[in-house]
Formats: structure tokens, sequence, C-alpha cells
């Protein structure tokens, strides 16, 4: 059966179709076809050219001693004493050094009294958790007393020690050989290595401290009368320890009643044995010391690779050619104008053997213009105090040799708009990063970008991956809706 449409409700179907291809129509000329041209752009990219140097990581430019020894300036601004000497031949060996004050409370004594008043032994114990190289290797440290107690304040590591320490004339206190791997674990304080040191230092310790001597009644006073320990390699070679505590301790017995087992009753004189401390803390100095060989034959090696190193080695300077991309900015159409989009830049380490003297790769690098260097590590900055111009990676992928630092388009940018006639100047700088962590309590404790300590070497090949710099630009009309 055909059924047939009135005519009223045929026009009517008609007129709604038509409405409909209407109103398709108007919504086309309002959408992107009506915006404005300087809300459109297009994006295209370019590749530049990255030069790379090899530079010294002291940016004041210490002197190379005729050894071929340098011993550079760097912010340390954590309170781990780092002792030890490692090989490279590739790298150039390093070795490291402390000195130290120990803290004395106000008017100390020892908490008990020994058995006829006697002190039996001394040690200087350095505590440490962990450290880098071959543990295996026999390692001899040696103390010294230093002259005159260290400057307040400073957290620089020494270039020359010769205010604190004469060699051959400053008193030794005492020596030890060790292996890293085989220090003593000591419960709740990591694992340890005693120097012995002559029982008359401790036996005079405790005599002044039982007589109420004034060398306890200040620090200022204490630091006069016993100013401080120098801790150097004197043989061998292989590691390097990370002291997280130095102390002195003394050693003695005293008296106690025990109870006995079989009884449970309190009747049992014995001897025990106890110690009795005195550490270094953050309310004293530490002052570390970091020699490097072979450096200059890493800053003169050529443009092939550039390399990194520390503690207080060498450091990666990279040109970014921020003149031609200002050029290539202004080359915009008539009545068009370029802005930087995105400048994603990755470094990517040379992949290297394991070996048994073999130096990690740092876990973490940061990139900032040259000039920023000084500041950003004494004034303890992070990399969200300075967002525009500091840039921090880890490794893309545990142990390896990459390093992603995001889009640093900002950093371009700024540098254009404050200094549009010289090109970039950044520098990579090994670094220990901790990240901002949530607290149970609900706060947010800061994250913390300071000079890496611990010895480390990255070797960058100059080749496509690393020397070219892929930039993205957007390009639009002129014109603006303010």
């Amino acid at each position: 059966m055909t059924h047939k449409l009135s005519l009223p409700l045929a026009s009517l179907l008609v007129g709604l179709c038509l409405f409909l291809v209407s109103c398709e129509d108007r919504s086309s000329s309002l959408g992107v076809g009506m915006m404005p041209d300087y809300t459109r752009y297009k994006s295209f990219d370019s590749s530049f050219d990255l030069t790379y140097r090899t530079i010294s990581a002291d940016v004041g430019g210490s002197k190379i001693s005729d050894a071929g020894t340098q011993y550079n300036r760097m912010y340390v601004s954590s309170n781990y004493g780092y002792i030890g000497r490692i090989p490279s031949q590739e790298f150039g060996g390093i070795e490291t050094e402390y000195l130290t004050q120990m803290y004395c409370p106000e008017g100390f004594l020892f908490r008990d009294q020994p058995v006829d008043n006697r002190i039996d032994s001394a040690f200087l114990t350095l505590y440490y958790d962990g450290y880098s190289g071959y543990g295996k290797d026999l390692v001899e440290v040696t103390a010294y007393a230093l002259e005159k107690p260290l400057p307040g304040g400073s957290k620089y590591s020494l270039e020359s020690i010769s205010d604190y320490y004469t060699r051959g004339e400053s008193k030794e206190l005492g020596r030890v050989s060790y292996m890293a791997v085989t220090g003593t674990p000591h419960e709740g304080k990591g694992t340890w290595i005693r120097i012995p040191i002559d029982r008359e230092i401790g036996q005079d310790f405790y005599d002044k401290s039982a007589a109420g001597s004034e060398v306890f009644k200040s620090q200022a006073a204490f630091d006069r009368y016993f100013p401080g320990v120098y801790f150097r390699i004197s043989a061998g070679t292989g590691s390097v320890i990370r002291v997280v505590r130095t102390a002195l301790t003394f050693c003695y017995c005293t008296e106690q009643m025990l109870r006995r087992p079989s009884t449970g009753k309190v009747d049992s004189l014995a001897y025990v044995p106890t110690i009795q401390e005195l550490s270094h803390t953050n309310e004293v100095p530490q002052l570390s010391r970091f020699a490097n060989a072979g450096l200059s034959n890493l800053i003169g090696s050529g443009t092939d690779y550039a390399y990194v190193k520390s503690p207080a080695g060498v450091l990666a300077e990279i040109t970014i050619p921020t003149r031609e991309i200002k050029k290539k900015l202004d080359e915009a159409p008539k009545g068009s104008v370029r802005v930087l989009a995105s400048a994603p830049f990755v470094i990517s380490g040379e992949n290297r053997e394991l070996s048994e003297y073999q130096l990690v790769y740092p876990t973490s690098l940061v990139l900032m213009p040259r000039d920023s260097v000084a500041g950003f590590f004494e004034h303890e900055l992070t990399d969200t105090d300075s967002p525009y111009t500091t840039y921090v990676s880890r490794q893309a992928i545990q142990g390896s040799s990459t390093y992603s630092f995001g889009n640093i388009s900002a950093l371009i940018s700024k540098h254009i708009e404050k200094k549009p006639d010289e090109d970039l100047r950044v520098v990579v700088v090994p670094v220990q990063y901790v990240a901002a962590q949530q607290q149970q309590s609900g706060a947010v404790s800061p994250s913390s970008v300071t000079n890496l300590v611990l010895p480390s070497t990255l070797k960058i090949k100059m080749d496509g991956k690393n020397n070219k710099l892929r930039v993205y630009i957007n390009e639009r009309k002129e014109g603006s809706p303010f």
C-alpha cells in the first residue's frame, strides 16, 4: 500500500530540512574559518650545531701542580667526609681527604668513672656507609693533629692546607690499613674503621674533664686545646669511603653490679667495657680536599669528546648558538611572528665496560648557564628556585649514561631577550639530587641539589646525537586581542 503525505505536512518537512542545512552552514562560518589570523599558526623544526668543550670544575681556574695534580675548590654542603684514592688511566686518578673538628658540649664530663681513673685505649673512629671503587685493595689512612682550628662558615673545599698542616712537622696521631669491604659492622652506626692513637691523649681528656678544666668551658676553648684532625691516604689505592661520622673514641672499664642469670639477683660485681665519644657535628667545621690527576689531558683532549669528572674535576661546557636561533625567529615573513615552542635536550654518554676501578656514571646532572654555577650552589638553590634557567636530569634508566633535561626553550628565550648578541654558554654539572617528598604529617620536604662528591665520570662523544639541537618553532600572523 502506498501512503501519500498531505501537502501541509510535506511543506513542513522540507522547511525543517532547509533550516538544518542553514544551521550547519552557519556553524561552519562561525568556526575555525572565522577565527582571527593571529590565533592560527603553523609549526616547523630546525636543527642547530652545538659546540662542546671540557673546562675545569673550578670556575676560578686553580693551577695544576708540577706533579700534574690539581686541587679545585668546590662548594660542599654535606657533612660527609670522603677518604680514599681511586686510579683511572682514562680519566686520571681521584684522591679525597678531609679536615675536621669535634663538637664539645659546654662543661663536657665523662658519663662514668673508669676503674682506677684509667683510660685503657683511644681511637679515631670513621663510621662509613659505603664506598666507591674496588673495596678489596689495602689502603692506609693516617691522621694528623691540626695546627690551628678551621675557619667557621666556609663550605668550600680546600686547595691548600698549609695553614693547618705542615708536612714532616705536624704531629701524627695514628694510622691504620684497611680494606673498604671488610670494615667492622657497628649496629646503628654503619661500618667503622678505628685508627689507634696514643692512650695518653685519652687519659689527658679524662683528667681535664674530671678536674673541670677550662678547656671544656666552651667550643672555642676546646678548639684551642684540640684544633682538629686531618685524614689523608698515606699508602695504597683502590677505594673511597663515605664517612658519615668522625669520632674521638675513649675506651675504659667501669665497675657494675650485674644480675646473676641463675638467681636473678643483682649481686655480681664486674668490670664492663665502656666507651665515651666526642664527634664531629654540624656545629663545627669540616672541610674537604679533592685531588685530581690528569685533568690537563681531559681539558686539552680536542673536540671528539667532552668529559665530566667529579668531585671537583672537569665539566662539559656547551655553547648553544642563540644568535642563529634568534636569526631564524627574526626571518618570519612580513606580517607574521615566530616564537620558540620547544627545545628538548638530551645528553648521551659513551658506554664503557665495567672494571674493578671503574668510576660510576653520575646519578644526576644539572644544566645551567656557566655564570650561574657559583651562586647556585653557594646559596643552596634548587631547580624550583630558578625554573627557567636550571634543569635537572636523572639517568634515563638506572645505571645508564643518558640524561634528558626536557624542554629548555625557556632558558634559550630568556637569554635571547637579555643578551641577543651573545651565544648562550651552559655547563653540565654532576649533582646529588633529592626530590621533594610527601611526609606522613602531610608536609612536603623541600628538594635539594648539591655538588656530587661521589667519584664519577661521564664521556660525551661529539656525534650527531649530542652536537645537534632540534628546536620547534611556531609561526602565526601578527595581531592581538588586546
